[in-house]
């Protein structure tokens, strides 16, 4: 993972948001709890969060909610007049921006080959 933190960080942060205890993360990495509460609590109020909003401010995305801890912003995109998603995802490369179109579905920025159903998606993620 290259945005704004080591793929070690991200371990944690992904571990955690899938309902792993810090407890469990910490022997898996042998290390103590208090390391992996730090990691977390410096990801989640600092990395994530401004990861989320950067990209929503570089895509001209205005911001409705978002939630650091999930790793999703939901917002509407200005120059496409659609709503938006920005979400971090180990399985699809980071961080990304889908817009929604006719049929509900939304694209992936950069675009892939294939239109996901967003649901689907963010439920895997």
């Amino acid at each position: 993972m290259s945005f704004l933190m080591t793929d070690r960080q991200f371990a944690f942060w992904r571990l955690r948001r899938d309902g792993i205890t810090n407890i469990r993360i910490a022997e898996q990495f042998h290390i103590s709890r208090q390391a992996v509460s730090k990691a977390l609590l410096t990801m989640e109020g600092g990395k994530i969060e401004k990861t989320l909003l950067e990209m929503a401010h570089s895509n001209q995305i205005e911001v409705e909610r978002y939630n650091a801890e999930k790793g999703v912003l939901f917002g509407r995109s200005v120059p496409f007049n659609a709503n938006a998603i920005v979400f971090v995802s180990a399985r699809h490369g980071g961080v990304q921006v889908w817009y929604e179109h006719e049929g509900g579905t939304v694209v992936p920025v950069p675009a892939t080959r294939s239109v996901l159903n967003c649901s689907g998606i963010l439920q895997t993620s």
